[in-house]
């Protein structure tokens, strides 16, 4: 009834709510409809009464303990009385404004949602159910009213209720300069960030637990030859061809690394890195360490396991996807070139297979 829907107006103003919670309900939502939802308790009873009709009264109504029904007896008959003596009328009036302004929202983020997600870059692994990645540019871009919404809508897709707390958190992970942050939702969905996505990941699957959820991953490879050499363990592509230093342009816009290849020899070894570890980055004047090296380079501490040294007997000659070791550079001299590739491993790709060119 429509003093129901005044109650409830009450009930989740004091609880906290958005403008989907105070708009209150339709009179038609999909196949529901609510023929009785603009009349008043008082004129359903006038026309019982006048029909002979029975009805049942539930005497927990009357319970003050309970926040509704504190509402109905104290609440509104108070602000009747001293503030509005038509303040259901004016509730009632003020709800059907707000669902009329939910309904132009949630169209607006609708189509920003759907937006953002095509935007989302072609390297990037599909969205699952698992996981999904976000462009922190196209976020940054949203009013704050629809990216709250944006967010909330997220979290629902993987399964996840937020609360207003946990949306201004993940409000922050988006405004803060620094990447790497990451906040734990219900469930075991956690969201972080890097340089240029949001991302929501279930690490340990879908159950509750403390930490991120990511186990320590070590690996150690060797490498035999220039060749294909996916890590199962890393989800990671390690890719290894020889060139003509005459054939390769060194202004290509690419993910390759280009080693002097006569300063190399397999098989080469690629290792996870060790505590302690250095290396000279290529142009350095000295040698640095490893974990140094990435905190630099801003990878965040949960990305590190997935950038391996690539090492030529004892000497690291460089960490694919990152850096080249000075001693392995390319000079004037250098005849043969070593390309180091280092990708995401593609759902189509065999992830034991080691192929030697």
């Amino acid at each position: 009834t429509a003093d129901d829907q005044v109650e409830e107006f009450f009930v989740r103003l004091c609880r906290g709510s958005g403008l989907k919670g105070l708009s209150g309900m339709a009179v038609r939502n999909g196949s529901i409809i609510r023929p009785l939802l603009h009349e008043k308790k008082q004129t359903l009873r006038a026309y019982l009464e006048e029909k002979n009709v029975s009805c049942c009264f539930d005497s927990s109504n009357d319970d003050r303990r309970f926040l509704r029904n504190r509402v109905r007896l104290d609440l509104l008959p108070e602000l009747e009385q001293h503030f509005n003596p038509a303040i259901r009328l004016t509730v009632l009036q003020t709800m059907d404004i707000l669902r009329q302004e939910e309904d132009l929202l949630h169209d607006l983020t609708e189509k920003a949602l759907q937006s953002i997600v095509q935007a989302q870059s072609s390297d990037k692994p599909a969205n699952t159910s698992q996981q999904r990645e976000i462009p922190l540019t196209r976020l940054k871009a949203e009013h704050p009213a629809l990216l709250r919404r944006i967010l909330e809508n997220l979290c629902w897709q993987m399964n996840c209720r937020p609360g207003f707390r946990q949306i201004e958190l993940l409000l922050g992970l988006i405004t803060t300069e620094k990447h790497g942050g990451e906040v734990h939702l219900e469930g075991g969905l956690r969201v972080h960030t890097t340089a240029a996505t949001l991302v929501f990941s279930y690490p340990a699957g879908r159950r509750r637990f403390r930490g991120s959820g990511r186990q320590s991953v070590s690996i150690d490879e060797q490498i035999a030859g220039p060749g294909i050499y996916p890590v199962a363990e890393l989800g990671m592509v390690l890719s290894l061809s020889f060139a003509d230093a005459s054939a390769v342009d060194l202004s290509a816009d690419n993910d390759c690394l280009y080693l002097d290849a006569e300063k190399i020899s397999f098989p080469l070894r690629l290792r996870s890195i060790q505590q302690g570890q250095r290396f000279k980055p290529f142009g350095a004047q000295g040698r640095r360490k490893l974990l140094r090296f990435l905190n630099d380079r801003k990878i965040p501490a949960r990305e590190r396991h997935l950038f391996p040294a690539l090492l030529s007997g004892d000497r690291l000659v460089c960490l694919p996807g990152l850096e080249i070791a000075d001693d392995a550079r390319l000079t004037s001299a250098t005849d043969k070139v070593l390309m180091v590739s280092w990708r995401k491993l593609s759902a189509d790709e065999q992830p034991t297979m080691r192929s030697i060119l």
